[in-house]
């Protein structure tokens, strides 16, 4: 996995895999002076339940305006099963 960091965008290539890698995008979110963040999926198709659990507590408690964006249709697919695409904001690219 690659992390990029451009304005208020993070873009995430490779699979997500992993705590360690999970903390990472955290931190990321995190170290973001903004409230306003759009995170762009390049190519998972799976995101672990623990980032999608952080995704919805920063919404939620910290209050930050956050948008998915994904690439694969199979992780659309699985956010909308999930009854997410609302509360994530989630759309493709």
């Amino acid at each position: 996995m690659n992390i990029k960091v451009e304005n208020n965008n993070i873009i995430i290539e490779g699979l997500v895999r992993g705590n360690s890698e999970v903390a990472e995008i955290k931190t990321t979110i995190s170290n973001l002076t903004s409230k306003s963040v759009s995170i762009i999926f390049q190519d998972s198709y799976v995101i672990p339940s623990s980032l999608i659990g952080y995704l919805l507590k920063s919404i939620h408690d910290d209050k930050i305006d956050l948008n998915i964006k994904v690439k694969q249709h199979e992780l659309y697919e699985l956010l909308d099963r999930l009854n997410l695409i609302s509360a994530l904001k989630v759309s493709k690219f």
